[in-house]
């Protein structure tokens, strides 16, 4: 794992560009390529080595009367909600909605956290992925695992080369053996893992069937 700055992820790339003396693809359209290329990496480390690598929470408290609420401003994706006692919450269909089940459930509507009653009070625990995190500066860092910065390197100079119509096979296989090197490293098992950027720990869910009796 280690900590990469912007200024030195754009330089890195223009190395493997070959653009060191070059200004046919700007500092500004790097920074791109690079945001694009984290936000990948991150989505192929949730899908193939799991949501915990960033997982985040955010308790919210709940009013009667009330049914949406905001959801937090780096929200990307739920991994579960649960009630106070830690049990997780459903989402809820178009039936449970409509007909109002017995059972308090939730759903992402219009980028609000919507439950499908609005009698419940007390608080709930939100579990989620926080969006990716966009460098801007040249000191902004981000940490990466295991050398995985690589993969946004290989992945933005591909583009840049693409720009001025340049040869990107042997950049195109070497990216592909990183993509499948974090997808086999997802057979471990990692139960506490390191980090890619800020993260909370591996969480445990409560049993289901206690928790439908509860209700």
């Amino acid at each position: 794992m280690g900590t990469v700055t912007l200024a030195t992820l754009r330089q890195r790339i223009r190395q493997r560009a070959n653009m060191e003396n070059s200004q046919f693809v700007t500092d500004s359209e790097i920074d791109g390529y690079i945001n694009d290329s984290i936000a990948r990496l991150y989505d192929l480390i949730i899908d193939h080595r799991g949501e915990q690598y960033f997982e985040s929470e955010q308790n919210i408290t709940l009013t009667k009367g009330t049914s949406e609420y905001d959801l937090p401003s780096d929200f990307y994706k739920v991994v579960s909600l649960e009630d106070d006692s830690g049990f997780p919450i459903d989402t809820f269909n178009r039936r449970d909605y409509l007909h109002k089940s017995r059972h308090i459930k939730y759903n992402i509507m219009n980028n609000k956290l919507k439950f499908n009653r609005n009698d419940y009070s007390g608080n709930v625990k939100l579990w989620y992925v926080p969006l990716a995190p966009t460098l801007s500066d040249d000191a902004d860092t981000a940490d990466f695992y295991n050398g995985w910065d690589r993969f946004v390197i290989v992945d933005a100079a591909i583009v840049c080369l693409n720009k001025e119509e340049s040869d990107t096979s042997q950049l195109e296989r070497e990216l592909m053996t990183l993509g499948r090197r974090i997808q086999n490293s997802s057979d471990k098992n990692d139960h506490q893992p390191s980090k890619v950027v800020d993260v909370q720990g591996f969480h445990h869910y409560g049993d289901r069937e206690i928790y439908e009796n509860q209700l």
